[in-house]
């Protein structure tokens, strides 16, 4: 009976010892096998690896980490997704360009199927804090920012050199920016509600008053545009060229000018003259500059048509 005795105490004795000893190494074993395929990961500087996005700073430390819902599919950096709805000479980057810059601790991630990939949400995401920020429907990277869509169909500005990220709230029924070298500043073209109107980068109005479109701007004129007419105002409204004109846009100090008769030339506002020839042109499109040096050449198609010293 003794010896029975004895021989309990001692199996329950073995099994306080070694069953805690059995659950820990499996345990280590499991967190083993994780922390050495991150360590791989970040050995390696690997950017996509066992399920993961791995984000590191220019000293090739890990930052953080973004696990995916579709690894196998589309877990990758967001590439540029805008739709152009208005008669606007706006800004166009390329739709397939990806955003492959961590921004101070943020990136642009898309996380998808492949057939759902042109209608996938675009995600700002907290490397860091590994927290996801905002979804986003569209972005458009651009020289003052990234022109953004949230989810609620409103737009505003993203913008990561200040101490808030949000530059433009996410107020405007449509946010672009004037596809011209004429523009120096950071104005945007917003639409609210009816009304268009160009802000800075405080989101203070800059025109005295709303506008039913705008065609194109630079830091100090807007050509609107009605029906086929277009005319050339200041930012208070008032007309600075009083005739009619087919088509107006700007590049560099000048004005582009096609006339109701199809006439092209450069005009300078401030000496109120014509600084190039005169060119029949039927199609505005086929005009087109180039900046050399301190002169710009002017295509029509694919020929150089004429070269001006800026004055």
């Amino acid at each position: 009976m003794e010896h029975k005795k004895i021989s309990f105490v001692i199996i329950i004795i073995l099994l306080v010892i070694f069953v805690p000893l059995a659950v820990y190494t499996t345990t280590m074993r499991i967190i083993n096998k994780d922390v050495i395929a991150e360590n791989n990961a970040t050995d390696n500087l690997e950017f996509k690896h066992d399920g993961k996005l791995y984000f590191y700073d220019k000293n090739d430390t890990l930052l953080g980490t973004y696990t995916c819902k579709h690894f196998d599919d589309y877990c990758d950096y967001a590439v540029n997704k805008a739709t152009y709805e208005y008669d606007f000479l706006e800004y166009k980057p390329s739709n397939k360009e990806k955003l492959e810059k961590l921004e101070k601790q943020y990136v642009f991630l898309m996380d998808t199927t492949i057939d759902k990939l042109t209608s996938a949400d675009i995600i700002l995401y907290d490397v860091v804090n590994e927290t996801e920020v905002l979804r986003l429907v569209e972005v458009k990277k651009t020289e003052f920012g990234y022109i953004a869509k949230d989810e609620s169909g409103l737009w505003g500005v993203i913008d990561f050199s200040g101490p808030e990220f949000i530059l433009i709230p996410f107020n405007y029924n449509y946010i672009g920016i004037s596809n011209t070298n004429s523009l120096t500043n950071s104005y945007y073209a917003v639409l609210e509600e009816n009304s268009w109107n160009i802000i800075d980068s405080n989101n203070t109005k800059l025109t005295t008053n709303p506008l039913t479109n705008i065609f194109s701007y630079s830091d100090k004129y807007i050509a609107t545009k009605s029906a086929d007419v277009m005319h050339l105002i200041d930012y208070d409204g008032t007309k600075v060229l009083e005739d009619d004109y087919k088509y107006l846009d700007f590049y560099d100090k000048y004005i582009v000018i096609v006339d109701t008769k199809d006439i092209f030339y450069l005009y300078d506002l401030e000496k109120k003259e014509k600084v190039s020839r005169e060119f029949l042109v039927t199609d505005p499109n086929e005009i087109s500059f180039e900046t050399e040096g301190t002169s710009i050449k002017i295509f029509i198609g694919n020929d150089l048509s004429e070269t001006i010293a800026i004055g």
